[in-house]
C-alpha cells in the first residue's frame, strides 16, 4: 500500500505512507545419486541422497515520511519505519541405506535455522544544493533492533537488542552534463552472519 499526500500545489510539503507485506514458502526437494564409471564404461551407483530444504519467509514493513522544501536549494526529510521479519529453514538431508532399503537422516547436515527481527527507526535528513554543480545530503538515523537467531544443530541461540545512531553523508559534483562524481558514507544495522 502506497499513499502520498501533497499539502500544496507547489509540492513543497509531501507526506508519504508505505506498507509492505511479503510472505512466501518455498519447498525445495532434491533427489540424486552419485555414480562412478568403471571398466568398459559401466556405470555403478555408489550413493543416493534426498534433500528437503523448505524456507518460510515473512516480512511486514511500515514507513511514514514527511518532506518539506525549506527553500529552492534545500529540503528536509523526517520519518519513521517499523519492520517485523521471520525466516525459518528446516533443512533435512537423507542418505540411502542399501542394506535396509530406506533413507536415513544425515545428522551432520540436518538443521533447523530460525531468525526473527523487530526493527524500529526514526530518521532526519537535510539535502542542500550548494551550487549548480555541488549537492549534499546529511542525515542521522536512530534504530532500535531486536533479533533472535537460532541453529538447532549447533545448539546455538543469540538474542541481540540495541539502540544505535547511524550517520549518512553524501556529496556529489556534476562535472558536466554527461559526467558526475560522488562520495557517500553510511552505516547499516548489524545483522548476524547466521
Amino acid at each position: 500500500i502506497y499513499f502520498q499526500h501533497f499539502f500544496d500545489s507547489t509540492n513543497k510539503q509531501i507526506l508519504t505512507v508505505n506498507i509492505d507485506y511479503n510472505q512466501f514458502y518455498q519447498e525445495n526437494k532434491y533427489d540424486g545419486q552419485f555414480v562412478k564409471t568403471g571398466p568398459q564404461n559401466i556405470s555403478e551407483e555408489i550413493a543416493r541422497y534426498k534433500n528437503d530444504l523448505p524456507q518460510k519467509f515473512f516480512n511486514l514493513s511500515k514507513r511514514i515520511d514527511y518532506s518539506i522544501q525549506a527553500n529552492s536549494k534545500s529540503k528536509i526529510n523526517v520519518g519513521a519505519q517499523y519492520s517485523n521479519t521471520a525466516v525459518s529453514s528446516d533443512l533435512r538431508y537423507y542418505n540411502w541405506n542399501y542394506n535396509d532399503k530406506i533413507f536415513l537422516a544425515d545428522q551432520n547436515l540436518t538443521n533447523n535455522y530460525k531468525y526473527h527481527e523487530s526493527y524500529l527507526s526514526g530518521y532526519l535528513s537535510y539535502t542542500k544544493h550548494f551550487t549548480n554543480k555541488i549537492n549534499g545530503i546529511f542525515g542521522l538515523r536512530a534504530e532500535q533492533i531486536n533479533y533472535t537467531s537460532e541453529s538447532q544443530q549447533e545448539a546455538f541461540k543469540a538474542d541481540t537488542n540495541y539502540i544505535s545512531l547511524f550517520p549518512t553523508v553524501s556529496l556529489s559534483y556534476n562535472i558536466n552534463q554527461k559526467n558526475s562524481i560522488s562520495l557517500a558514507f553510511s552505516k547499516k544495522i548489524r545483522r548476524p552472519n547466521i
